[in-house]
């Protein structure tokens, strides 16, 4: 890496900081992780910086929100009220709003996502986004159900930029009161949880990646350290795979991502030539069957000291 990119990158470390959270946030409250959220109110001061590639996503896509603004209000779109906060006292949830556009009947919140062009391709309704195998996309929903709630409006409007191309989509979601329900469940689960002092258990559903990626992972795994029935393993060749198991994650998760555009882009289509690549497909029926009750052993690894 040059020296230019290098001071860029020290530029932005330099400036990342570790907030306060005082508030249950509507950003994270559809996080998956109990454990997670109850970190963020009780040892936020603990929590680990983002690394510098996940700064950068998250400065780019405020440039991309400033544009997306810029170009709103260009067109006659009239925006008010950006990064308005709004508070529930009661169930101690805070969001900040993108902004308010003036629609024909009133006004409306906005949330402006900056993605991938793959996930834009992907996500063209409010239940693509629930539906989601990714764990922050189904945040969105979350997000915007708080927004809902927040704001005391009927809808949000969901404005989604390809931060390749600069194509813009939008659509409204309406109140989904399942989720409203769910998120004033666990705003005052969680609540409970910070009046007592107490840090919430990992569910059990809570995926590898998930941990892989928390600013707390550092602090839960020496929790997990200190339980009574932990087994300490000498083995420096079990250790060397952790290792190499490690380092391949990012490719192993890069791989499947691709694959699954690869799929979605040819899914009908029985024979196709890419450049020095021939993908053919079919259909394939498969037989419904019944799982028999059973048990298996379901396995997390998370690293207890700083990589």
């Amino acid at each position: 890496m040059g020296w230019i990119a290098d001071k860029v990158r020290e530029k932005i470390e330099a400036d990342a900081r570790v907030s306060s959270h005082q508030l249950n946030r509507a950003s994270d409250i559809g996080h998956p992780c109990h454990r997670y959220l109850t970190f963020q109110r009780l040892r936020w001061d603990e929590a680990q910086l983002p690394n510098p590639k996940l700064l950068m996503i998250f400065k780019e896509g405020r440039e991309h929100e400033r544009l997306v603004l810029k170009d709103l209000m260009e067109a006659g779109v009239e925006v008010l009220q950006t990064q308005r906060d709004y508070v529930d006292k009661d169930l101690q949830l805070v969001g900040r709003i993108d902004g308010m556009i003036r629609t024909e009947r009133s006004f409306c919140p906005i949330e402006i996502k900056s993605i991938s062009p793959a996930s834009f391709h992907r996500i063209d309704s409010y239940q693509d986004m629930l539906e989601s195998n990714r764990h922050w996309e189904r945040m969105w929903a979350w997000q915007v159900q708080a927004y809902i709630l927040l704001t005391l409006m009927t809808e949000v409007v969901v404005i989604l930029k390809n931060k390749v191309t600069g194509e813009l989509k939008d659509f409204a979601v309406g109140k989904d009161p399942t989720l409203l329900d769910g998120i004033k469940a666990r705003c005052n689960v969680i609540n409970r949880a910070v009046q007592e002092g107490r840090v919430l258990e990992v569910g059990d559903e809570i995926p590898e990646d998930v941990c892989k990626e928390c600013p707390f992972n550092h602090i839960c795994g020496r929790d997990y350290v200190r339980q009574g029935d932990m087994m300490v393993i000498d083995d420096p060749e079990l250790q060397d795979l952790l290792e190499e198991r490690a380092q391949l994650y990012d490719a192993y998760k890069r791989y499947q991502e691709i694959d699954r555009i690869i799929t979605d882009r040819f899914k009908g289509q029985t024979a196709a030539i890419v450049g020095n690549w021939l993908i053919t497909g079919k259909w394939v029926k498969r037989r419904g069957c019944t799982v028999p009750d059973g048990e298996y052993w379901r396995k997390k690894i998370i690293r207890i000291e700083g990589e």
